[in-house]
């Protein structure tokens, strides 16, 4: 059986979409049952971000996209699409793709998107933890959408290490740094943090070099567009992420994090959840995570209360839920 994974990736619009894509063709490349291909909508940025990663279609144009996939979909015969792509792509095209796909019998999956188009998908797979189902009803025709701690499509597991002489202090700020971080949060950590502090500052494909301060008390490791982010994370003590599939990539170690918010106004429901469940310390904006970041470190009762709560609720990958998922479907 064969799989098409489709995902949006810009500058504009981060590495979210695609990470998740590639985490999940991951554990597909362990099945015996399903064969699974990769396409891209969006940049072209190299293959450089994992090791042994094959994009078989890749175009910044939604019309050429699609035309590519129907392609590519009669040649290899493919049985089912999953797709996590940005609400940018709604529109002409991928309706009528949608159509096509109906008429010659591909079954969809739409991950974290694609409500408007639930009358051609099978399935609708949300990476979230909160949705209000109040406002998309069972209807007949319309597809079932389901959602929760178990649905995050994260990398797999490395196993845990952490430095022994200092505190390795992870900052991820996106792929494309987005609120301008590298400008300023380096010489506020430099005024705030202890010196014996390690910062691992992971410079997105898309983002500027971060300003470091020329006379740093502290020590400083930059890593850009880094292939073992796994790694990097299972190292870090403790964390300042964005909210966003970092974040989650972050807590499922146990890490210790202080999550800054994109939009407060966009993801109030998921941050309030975070904090009743005490996986981490949501920042009230940026200027406040060193704040809250300090307050972690010196607060050790409070650092193992985050790691334990988000280590429990995290678990495993949702990855092979979903495999298991696309197995059913295109068996039906």
């Amino acid at each position: 059986m064969n799989v098409l994974l489709a995902c949006s990736r810009s500058k504009s619009i981060g590495l979210g979409h695609f990470s998740r894509m590639a985490a999940l063709n991951d554990t597909i490349s362990t099945s015996k049952n399903l064969n699974s291909f990769l396409s891209i909508l969006g940049d072209d940025i190299g293959n450089h971000l994992h090791d042994n990663l094959q994009i078989s279609i890749i175009s910044a144009s939604i019309e050429h996209y699609f035309s590519l996939v129907k392609d590519f979909i009669s040649l290899k015969k493919i049985n089912l699409v999953t797709m996590d792509f940005h609400k940018s792509v709604e529109g002409i095209y991928i309706e009528e793709f949608f159509r096509w796909s109906r008429d010659n019998k591909i079954k969809l999956i739409g991950v974290d998107s694609l409500f408007n188009y639930r009358n051609y998908l099978d399935h609708i797979w949300l990476p979230s933890i909160y949705f209000d189902l109040s406002k998309m009803p069972n209807q007949n025709g319309l597809c079932d959408i389901t959602f929760g701690w178990d649905h995050f499509l994260l990398s797999k597991n490395k196993a845990k290490t952490s430095s022994p002489n200092s505190s390795q202090i992870l900052i991820m700020t996106g792929g494309s740094d987005v609120l301008g971080l590298g400008a300023w949060l380096p010489q506020s950590l430099d005024n705030s943090i202890c010196s014996s502090c390690e910062i691992i500052w992971v410079q997105g494909p898309y983002a500027a070099a971060p300003s470091i301060p020329e006379k740093s008390k502290l020590k400083w490791n930059v890593f850009k567009n880094p292939k073992n982010m796994e790694e990097i994370i299972s190292r870090a003590d403790f964390v300042i992420t964005l909210f966003g599939v970092s974040f989650f990539e972050s807590i499922k170690y146990g890490n210790p994090t202080v999550v800054i918010p994109l939009d407060r106004s966009e993801n109030i429901n998921e941050l309030e959840i975070i904090k009743e469940k005490m996986v981490a310390i949501v920042a009230n904006d940026a200027k406040n995570s060193v704040d809250d970041l300090k307050n972690l470190i010196q607060n050790k009762a409070l650092s193992k209360l985050i790691s334990d709560n988000s280590k429990k609720l995290m678990g495993d990958s949702g990855c092979h839920l979903l495999m298991n998922k696309i197995i059913k479907l295109i068996g039906n």
